[in-house]
């Protein structure tokens, strides 16, 4: 059975109480006792070397408008990532080091695991949705057309340029220590994608912004130039655009500490079952996350599907969209009732 047991994080300048979490029995072995020791120039057996172990505050999520400020715990190196909301315990675990890469979204309990294909859908949908409205220009008039590129900052040949400028910024303080950080801002056809303070200072360069991508926040245009830009992002701001909305994504670390970190701890809970299906979808109206078996979902003819959280949703979509819904005489797939009939 995949345990769960209480693990005091010892950050040095630690005020929060919350950084006392509930953490799976497998990242125990994160905090090693040897913080004050150098990394010697061969890795210890069955640890990682120099790594980061980090704690953000986080408002919004990718495919989801803000819902208050959230904490997470992330332990990482340059190839691996393991990552604990503290609200809700879900993990995510991404790989590099492997070859196909590999991400993975693992059950608070550690008993199921799926490979992230559903975040990847955030985006594919975002481009079929920009390809739609490019096959449908002949619907529009020119002054209409130019409105509808402008506001959603599509090029009409469907080309998305990305570009990267760099500035001074004051240092940042965390706890103790003062953090040297330059300025990045990333825009995506003139709209501003990520604004990111990112010190160079920490031994171990972060995949940061590969980890949100994963999660659907911004398009593989956008992760080309981010893969450019080398260090620790203490601070960030991203502007997530999906096919039905855009919104403001913020992380922000409170706290960081430099150590070893065990290989276990980036490995799937042992005797945990691989799902095809995540529980989870996400309305594609307000990107909601909820439970599939709670919501209504709309067959599109290219073969995609689409989740609502509402009844209502489900159905202004459906009279707005007619031609690209499978099926002239589609219903609404009703809630399923639990075991009490409610």
């Amino acid at each position: 059975m995949f345990l769960e047991r209480t693990i005091e994080l010892s950050f040095e300048d630690r005020e929060d109480p919350m950084t006392i979490l509930f953490l799976p029995l497998c990242l125990v072995s994160l905090l090693t006792l040897q913080t004050d020791t150098p990394t010697a120039p061969d890795t210890k057996p069955g640890l990682t070397g120099r790594g980061l172990l980090l704690v953000q505050e986080t408002n919004g999520a990718p495919g989801r408008q803000s819902s208050g400020v959230g904490r997470q715990t992330l332990a990482v190196t340059e190839d691996r990532l393991v990552m604990i909301d503290h609200g809700t315990s879900q993990r995510f675990l991404m790989r590099l080091d492997q070859t196909p890469a590999q991400f993975f979204e693992i059950s608070s309990g550690g008993r199921e695991y799926t490979t992230g294909k559903d975040y990847a859908q955030t985006q594919a949908q975002r481009d079929a949705w920009e390809e739609e409205l490019r096959r449908n220009r002949m619907e529009k008039s020119d002054a209409e057309w130019r409105h509808a590129l402008e506001k959603n900052h599509i090029r009409e040949d469907g080309s998305r340029e990305v570009v990267v400028s760099q500035e001074s910024a004051p240092s940042v303080t965390l706890g103790d220590r003062a953090f040297n950080v330059k300025k990045f801002v990333v825009r995506e056809n003139g709209r501003v994608i990520v604004s990111a303070l990112v010190t160079q200072d920490l031994a171990v360069d972060i995949p940061f912004f590969e980890f949100y991508r994963r999660l659907g926040a911004f398009s593989e245009d956008v992760l080309v130039k981010l893969k450019e830009i080398k260090g620790v992002p203490l601070k960030a701001d991203i502007t997530v655009v999906t096919s039905s909305f855009s919104h403001a994504l913020t992380s922000k670390l409170i706290q960081v500490e430099e150590r070893e970190l065990q290989l276990d701890t980036f490995e799937l809970p042992e005797g945990a079952d691989e799902v095809t299906e995540t529980p989870f979808v996400t309305c594609h109206k307000t990107g909601v996350r909820f439970e599939r078996t709670s919501g209504f979902k709309l067959m599109m003819v290219d073969g995609r599907t689409l989740w609502f959280a509402q009844k209502r949703d489900w159905h202004e979509f459906r009279r707005a969209n007619k031609t690209l819904v499978k099926g002239a005489n589609a219903k609404p797939k009703p809630r399923q009732k639990d075991k009490s009939g409610k």
